[in-house]
């Protein structure tokens, strides 16, 4: 996450920013405390895409399991 190009950080946003380096938010912290327990809010899903940026034939047609925010989760 931190390979440099040109001088320039990239690939993750909060390395670039500095965010990565803020403590972790209590939504951060609840993400972390469900996943260890097991809770899987994606029902399953291999995979995530936001329909607002995407027209992949593929992805729009594998059965959706649930959407969170902009994000539509699912698997096949």
């Amino acid at each position: 996450i931190y390979q440099v190009d040109q001088g320039i950080y990239y690939q993750y946003s909060p390395v670039m920013d500095g965010r990565i380096n803020l403590p972790a938010t209590a939504t951060a912290r609840k993400a972390v405390q469900d996943a260890l327990t097991g809770r899987d809010p994606s029902y399953g899903a291999i995979g995530f895409y936001n329909p607002a940026k995407t027209t992949n034939r593929w992805v729009i047609s594998q059965p959706r399991t649930t959407t969170i925010g902009g994000h539509v989760f699912f698997k096949n």
